[in-house]
């Protein structure tokens, strides 16, 4: 009988003892390798461009400021009290005196970086910027996959919710950046499909969940109207060109339509005209599914390997005629020396990752392999393909790390029906 006792009880220890050790196990080969950076918020920083040159005098005010001792009232709603310089503003400007006025979003769209300091403005900071091609990302074998990953967004969610716009639904294309990861910082826009009812279906829908209206003003020519969402952060949309709009905050918007203007002389889109302007916050590759950039990169980075991020960074995915898909990416440095270390840095990192058993479980390891770096002058190219299958399963990892609560949602709402009371 004690002998039996004794058996159950070793038996019982041993079982402890595997169980600790496969949990310890378990823990060490799960914790992926620490490359020494981390993600971080850039601080006193912009929406722009790394590389770009610091103007003379750069436009500080927001697109329409309103006279700080001027109300604004009914007759002047409309009026532009920042014309360009020249003899073209005050040409525009007596010909604005002629022109009928228009009071709804209607009327096509006269952006606000046409002329004068704008127009050659290439503003300085730093952008992490997304692009989804919607079309085409419907068609695709990663179209649900997508559409749960917008729908656990956090940016998107608080940014859409109670407007009635579907981004897979509604949007041809969809842009989503921030200069510094703060969400009130965030800028969206688009191509929506059919005509401007669903553009003013959306203020509406917002401004009656908050008990308000939402009137219709002229920024410089730009119909605009406040964004209501559900966050302290006063932003409106913008119609800034034919099918296109913009939300974000009033003081910004001149600043991202010159970055629009930055990108499409970037792109070499021809001529700077107003739609040009507006179409290259959305312009893709062909057969781009998704596209990420991000400016100034080193500034959204920190730890003992920060030199080893780039100043630029473009990732474009598309997918394959066989069904895979495909990933290019293109970092550049400022120098040809800095991209070498780069590459031997990275490639390292592969092979760190490669050999993890929890990336060889998930079956990422021949897709590591098989991922080809070179380097061309200041820039570093990664080039990997992968299943379909491999890919939505990142998508969901994604979606699982975004699909929380957003917290401004709920109480934000409650506070303003609170103050309404």
């Amino acid at each position: 009988m004690a002998s039996s006792a004794r058996t159950v009880t070793l038996g019982l220890g041993i079982s402890i003892v595997l169980h600790v050790l496969g949990l310890l196990w378990v823990r060490g080969a799960t914790a992926l390798p620490d490359v020494g950076l981390e993600l971080t918020r850039p601080d006193a920083v912009e929406f722009g461009f790394y590389d770009a040159p610091v103007p003379a005098n750069p436009p500080s005010t927001p697109v329409n400021p309103a006279p700080a001792s001027e109300p604004k009232t009914a007759s002047n709603a409309e009026a532009d009290p920042v014309p360009a310089p020249g003899p073209q503003a005050e040409h525009k400007a007596a010909t604005r005196m002629r022109a009928p006025k228009h009071d709804s979003p209607d009327a096509d769209t006269e952006p606000a970086a046409k002329s004068g300091a704008l127009a050659n403005f290439s503003p300085r900071g730093a952008q992490l910027a997304l692009r989804l091609d919607l079309d085409r990302v419907r068609d695709s074998a990663l179209s649900e996959d997508v559409g749960a990953l917008l729908s656990a967004l956090p940016d998107v969610r608080l940014l859409l919710e109670g407007s009635g716009v579907v981004p897979m639904r509604d949007l041809s294309r969809l842009f989503l950046a921030s200069p510094d990861l703060r969400r009130s910082h965030v800028v969206m826009a688009g191509r929506y499909l059919g005509d401007d009812t669903l553009p003013k279906s959306a203020v509406d829908n917002l401004a009656r969940a908050r008990g308000t209206e939402a009137a219709w003003r002229k920024l410089r020519g730009i119909p605009v109207a406040p964004w209501q969402n559900a966050d302290s952060t006063a932003r409106v949309l913008a119609l800034i060109g034919p099918g296109l709009f913009a939300i974000t905050r009033e003081e910004d918007l001149a600043r991202v339509l010159a970055v629009a203007r930055t990108l499409a002389s970037r792109k070499q889109l021809g001529t700077l005209s107003d739609a040009a302007a507006a179409q290259a916050l959305l312009a893709m590759a062909d057969g781009e599914l998704l596209g990420l950039s991000v400016e100034n990169a080193k500034s959204f980075v920190r730890g003992p390997h920060a030199e080893q991020a780039p100043n630029r960074i473009q990732v474009s995915i598309r997918q394959t005629a066989e069904g895979s898909i495909e990933v290019e990416s293109q970092a550049q440095f400022a120098s040809a020396e800095q991209a070498q270390a780069a590459e031997l840095f990275w490639t390292r990192v592969r092979e760190q990752y490669a050999k993890h058993p929890l990336v060889a479980l998930i079956g990422l390891a021949d897709v590591l392999h098989g991922t080809r770096l070179a380097v061309h002058d200041d820039r570093l190219t990664v080039h990997s393909t992968l299943p379909v299958s491999r890919a939505r399963m990142l998508l969901t990892f994604a979606r699982d790390a975004l699909n929380r609560p957003v917290p401004e949602l709920r109480s934000t709402w409650q506070d303003d029906s609170r103050r309404q009371e």
